[in-house]
């Protein structure tokens, strides 16, 4: 018997597959996770970080099937601030465009919010001077995770027994 914890009920790396790879395709830079910044070699490069997922669309969801939506930390690092801010700004800019919403749409994603970009810091960066602007992107996807556990889709509550006379 499968047990319901044998299959990931979203495939997270898809979703944010997609939308990483708009990014790549609309800076023309490496788009790197969160964790690998100290490891990146050279500049300008993209990161992203998940701050918030399956975040309900509704009140009162069904947690195996529904909408949700995850809030992306989209970070630029550019070695002058003049090319962060054009990166950043190109790339809010893109992300609300009808053809990359179109774009990943595609793919089962839609963005349902871009902020605007601002400054950022991050320390103990491995170089020597670094400009940083992001901004945070909310996706919504949908979940049909269906449990091997037997459903319930009907109860038949009728009776067959003669009330007492009194």
């Amino acid at each position: 018997m499968s047990r319901p914890f044998d299959q990931q009920p979203t495939d997270y790396d898809s979703l944010i597959g997609s939308l990483i790879s708009e990014i790549e395709k609309i800076t023309d830079c490496p788009v790197i996770p969160n964790e690998q910044i100290a490891e990146a070699k050279e500049l300008p490069f993209i990161s992203y970080y998940p701050l918030i997922y399956d975040d309900p669309v509704y009140s009162d969801p069904i947690i195996n099937s529904g909408q949700f939506e995850a809030t992306i930390s989209i970070d630029v690092f550019c070695k002058t601030l003049s090319e962060a801010m054009k990166k950043a700004g190109a790339l809010h800019v893109f992300l609300r465009d009808p053809y990359v919403r179109q774009e990943v749409r595609n793919d089962g994603i839609v963005i349902a919010s871009v902020e605007s970009p601002q400054g950022r810091a991050v320390n103990s960066l491995p170089f020597n001077s670094v400009h940083h602007h992001g901004f945070d992107v909310t996706i919504r996807y949908a979940r049909h995770f269906q449990s091997p556990i037997d459903q319930i889709s009907n109860v038949d509550i009728t009776t067959n027994f003669k009330e007492e006379e009194f």
